[in-house]
C-alpha cells in the first residue's frame, strides 16, 4: 500500500489519476495480450512450408534489399535521394497488393499515401531548385 501512496504522490503533479485495480488490469491485459500474440504460440502449427516461406522473406526481401540499399548510398547515391526511396518503398505495398492480389485500399491508406508522395514531389522539386541555383551562382 505504501508503494501504492508513492506512485500516487509522484503523479499528483501530473493530474494523472491512477487506482491499484486499474493499474493491475491493465498489467493483466498487457501480459494476455504478450502471450497471445507471441511467436511461440504458432510454433505447434508451423509446416516446414511457413518455415520456408519466412526464411525466404528473412534472406530475399529484407536481407539482399538492404544489401542493394547499402551498395547504392555507398556508390555515389545522395542520403536525400536514398531516404526518398526509402519513403516511397512502404507506400508502394498497398499498391502492389492491389494490382497483384486485388485487395482494396481503405481512405486512410489512400490518404497517407498521398501525403507521403506530395511530400517526396515537394522535396524533389526543392533540391533540384537548390541544385540549379548553385551552378547558375559564381562560386
Amino acid at each position: 500500500m505504501k508503494n501504492l501512496e508513492t506512485i500516487r504522490s509522484c503523479t499528483k503533479a501530473y493530474d494523472f489519476p491512477i487506482d491499484r485495480h486499474r493499474l493491475i488490469n491493465h498489467l493483466h491485459e498487457w501480459r494476455k495480450t504478450i502471450s497471445y500474440y507471441s511467436i511461440f504460440a504458432a510454433v505447434p502449427v508451423m509446416t516446414w512450408m511457413d518455415i520456408g516461406c519466412v526464411a525466404f522473406l528473412g534472406i530475399v526481401q529484407i536481407g539482399i534489399a538492404y544489401i542493394l540499399f547499402i551498395k547504392g548510398v555507398t556508390g555515389g547515391t545522395r542520403p536525400l535521394d536514398a531516404s526518398i526511396i526509402g519513403f516511397i518503398e512502404p507506400l508502394l505495398n498497398p499498391v502492389w497488393v492491389f494490382l497483384f492480389l486485388g485487395e482494396q485500399m481503405g481512405r486512410f491508406a489512400l490518404f497517407g499515401g498521398l501525403v507521403v508522395l506530395l511530400g517526396v514531389i515537394v522535396s524533389a522539386i526543392a533540391s533540384a531548385r537548390i541544385d540549379r541555383e548553385r551552378e547558375e551562382s559564381p562560386a
